[in-house]
């Protein structure tokens, strides 16, 4: 008598349950019946270890089998080259941003921060609180609005301080209604690369506060600056000396 088992009535949570460990081969009954036939048959066409090792879970995106953000930045810049025709069929009006932002000039990290900012997916107290974190929203620095991406990168009273300090900006910053991606879609169009660059390298900078990039530089910078304001002069002069 063949019995047929439902797909629904039974949980396979590893590759393991799909293996007869006496035989040491696919039960290909079990998997037949829980798959499409051409499901089924590719599964039974590969080949099984005969020592049917522990299962574990092993990452596509390079030879070694193993997680990195090195690997992952460049599956991400594949998928962005490859689907850019796609995502301006839907209306993407930010497929032109993305395709240069991951070929800008400067450190990974600082590229994948400035993407998490244009998607609101940065760690601000109002995107923390609507994920259910109970927290006062209001922003530490000015303690006087809330603290979304826009207000935490362009409108905040100290960030503005840094911001005023780019005189050749090719756009104007402190428009109350523009957010972080409207902004750097502003310099894209308006600007040039270098720009671009100096925008989101300030941007990081501003986020992390952590003033490190005066240390680069030689020359002294004149006149009284806060730590930010000094920081992104500094950061001005390196993207030019990198350039």
């Amino acid at each position: 008598m063949h019995i047929i088992v439902k797909a629904s009535r039974l949980r396979l949570p590893m590759v393991s349950a799909l293996i007869d460990t006496e035989t040491r081969r696919w039960n290909a009954d079990l998997v037949r019946s829980l798959f499409f036939p051409f499901e089924a048959n590719t599964i039974i066409n590969m080949p099984l270890s005969y020592n049917l090792p522990e299962d574990k879970i092993i990452w596509v995106g390079n030879k070694r089998g193993e997680f990195t953000v090195k690997s992952a930045y460049y599956i991400a810049l594949k998928v962005v080259e490859t689907n850019e025709d796609g995502e301006c069929s839907r209306g993407d009006a930010r497929a032109p941003l993305w395709k240069r932002m991951w070929h800008l000039k400067i450190l990974t990290k600082i590229r994948i921060f400035a993407w998490r900012a244009c998607m609101n997916a940065l760690p601000t107290r109002v995107n923390l609180h609507r994920r259910g974190v109970n927290l006062d929203v209001v922003c530490p620095m000015c303690d006087w609005e809330a603290e979304s991406i826009a207000h935490s990168l362009l409108l905040c009273n100290s960030t503005r301080q840094v911001w005023n300090k780019w005189e050749d900006c090719p756009v104007k910053l402190d428009d109350n209604c523009i957010d972080f991606s409207e902004a750097a879609m502003r310099i894209l169009n308006e600007g040039a690369t270098r720009d671009l660059e100096l925008f989101v390298v300030a941007a990081w900078s501003i986020w992390n506060c952590k003033g490190e990039a005066v240390a680069a530089l030689s020359k002294m910078i004149p006149g009284q600056y806060t730590s930010l304001e000094t920081e992104f002069i500094a950061l001005q002069e390196g993207v030019l000396l990198a350039r």
